[in-house]
C-alpha cells in the first residue's frame, strides 16, 4: 500500500484543485506541488498551496558505526537514529568479543552509554543485534559492529 496525504483546506463553500477536483479534500499519493482555491461564496477567496516530496530513504532507522562516551555531550551513546516512532516489538542487544551481553533493551528510545557492569568500557568494537517491527507490518533484524572511540 502507497503512503498517502488527504489534505484538508477547512471548511468553505467552494473547492477548485490543481487537477480540477472540487472535492473539499484532495487525497495526495505522490511528490509534486498540490493547490486549492476556496471560496466563501460572498465574493471572498483564497488560496493555499504545498509542495510534497517524498523522502524513502529517510523512512527506516539506522544505527550509527561508532560512538565517543566521553561526556561531551556529542555520540555520547548508542542506539537507532531515525523514525523511532514507526517501530515497534524492539530489542537490541550489544555483545563484547567474548560474547557476553554488555548491552540489553527493549526500547528503541534507550541508548547504550558505553558501561558494563558499572564501569566505563575501553576503546574497541562490539557486535550488535537488534529486530524490530517496521510500520507494524515488516519485521527486521539488523547486525553490525559498532566501535567506542575515546
Amino acid at each position: 500500500s502507497t503512503d498517502k496525504l488527504v489534505l484538508r483546506p477547512g471548511t468553505y463553500n467552494s473547492y477548485l484543485w490543481q487537477d480540477g477536483s472540487t472535492q473539499s479534500t484532495l487525497t495526495a499519493n505522490t511528490a509534486g506541488n498540490y493547490k486549492v482555491v476556496v471560496s466563501t461564496g460572498a465574493g471572498c477567496s483564497d488560496s493555499a498551496s504545498i509542495n510534497l516530496a517524498i523522502l524513502d530513504n529517510c523512512d527506516d532507522v539506522f544505527f550509527p558505526s561508532a560512538f565517543s562516551p566521553d561526556g561531551n555531550a556529542l555520540n555520547d551513546k548508542f542506539g537507532p537514529l531515525g523514525n523511532l516512532f514507526i517501530v515497534s516489538n524492539y530489542s537490541l542487544r550489544i555483545f563484547n568479543r567474548f560474547g557476553d551481553v554488555v548491552f540489553s533493551t527493549r526500547s528503541a528510545y534507550e541508548k547504550w552509554d558505553g558501561m558494563y557492569k558499572g564501569k566505563a568500557l575501553s576503546t574497541g568494537n562490539f557486535i550488535y543485534v537488534s529486530s524490530y517491527t517496521y510500520k507494524n507490518k515488516i519485521t527486521k533484524t539488523r547486525k553490525g559492529s559498532v566501535m567506542i572511540v575515546k
